[in-house]
């Protein structure tokens, strides 16, 4: 049997392992719920993330522009239910949005043309820039014509150009 310094220095050596033993098992367990919530927090903002770039408006549906025998030949129209110019040329029928791809400002029709009210960029009257801070001309929009209506869809862009028979 040992001095009491030895047994004292068991006893402490043991209750300094107990104490080590309590810290590492703390420690592991600090780390992971500290793990787990940074875990959860790089879910929670991944998927907000993924959310932001995804689309969750639906667009709208086509817009009823008129039927087609209400459109004289060589005529514009704009619509009431949305910013957009539909024309009726011998090629068929054509839509353009009056919305300036500048700023969205709302283009007028002036002369042969169009002009935006808000920094003065100038369109011809199929849409093509002339002049101004727009970077580019108005955006055309998909038509469709049936025999009873001319239906113009704001969420589809087609080629300048495109129009179609009616």
């Amino acid at each position: 049997m040992g001095s009491d310094r030895e047994q004292r220095e068991e006893l402490g050596a043991g209750a300094d392992g107990a104490a080590a033993s309590v810290a590492d098992r703390s420690r592991r367990r600090l780390l992971r719920v500290a793990g787990a919530t940074v875990g959860v927090g790089v879910l929670l903002g991944g998927g907000a993330t993924l959310r932001l770039l995804m689309p969750t408006a639906r667009a709208a549906p086509p817009i009823r522009a008129g039927r087609p025998d209400e459109f004289p030949p060589h005529g514009l129209r704009l619509l009431t239910a949305a910013p957009i110019f539909v024309l009726h040329e011998e090629e068929g029928f054509a839509a353009l949005s009056a919305r300036c791809p500048h700023l969205g400002c709302l283009v007028q029709r002036r002369g042969a043309g169009y002009v935006c009210p808000c920094h003065g960029s100038e369109f011809d009257l199929r849409g093509a820039r002339l002049s101004g801070a727009a970077a580019r001309g108005l955006r055309w929009l998909r038509v469709e014509v049936t025999a009873d209506a001319v239906y113009v869809d704001p969420a589809v862009e087609v080629s300048a150009g495109t129009f179609v028979d009616g």
